[in-house]
């Protein structure tokens, strides 16, 4: 299947007509408009894209949830000060501050890779079933600008 498109925003009809069970990658060809990505790395070497929009970014960073739906919690914040009094002399220091925050989550990057191999970017091997993957490798390869022809095989 051939998807030409910059970006795809869900990919359920796209992935429709593949079976539960089967595994597959998603594909993109290496061509004037993403040779950039290749600068660095040999044919046959796998990397973990550089952060260029909020998929790569929470791929390789992971990220804060905010339990909105708990209740606030006491956190303390550290911070440096710097007055200059009425004689002109400057005091430095540091003040700790108390605020009432909602508790925050960290997730986990999943360090998803894009392997590179005879021209062409190729994802991990993914199950249609774990959905969580399918989504975040379709919007990585989709949504990096690399997308000019995606093929799934």
């Amino acid at each position: 299947m051939v998807i030409k498109r910059k970006r795809i925003i869900n990919v359920e009809k796209y992935f429709a007509k593949i079976p539960e069970d089967k595994e597959f990658y998603i594909r993109v060809t290496v061509n004037e408009g993403n040779m950039d990505y290749t600068k660095g790395y040999s044919d046959k070497e796998s990397f973990v894209p550089k952060p260029i929009g909020p998929v790569t970014r929470f791929n390789l960073y992971g990220k804060e949830y905010v339990h909105t739906e708990k209740e606030k919690e006491l956190r303390e914040f550290e911070r440096d000060y710097h007055v200059v009094d009425w004689h002109g002399t400057d005091h430095y220091g540091t003040c700790f501050q108390s605020r009432m925050c909602y508790p925050k989550e960290y997730i986990i990057p999943p360090l998803s890779r894009i392997h590179l191999e005879n021209g062409t970017f190729r994802s991990d091997l993914i199950k249609k079933g774990d959905s969580e993957l399918l989504n975040l490798s379709s919007r990585k390869f989709f949504s990096l600008h690399l997308a000019y022809r995606a093929i799934v095989a």
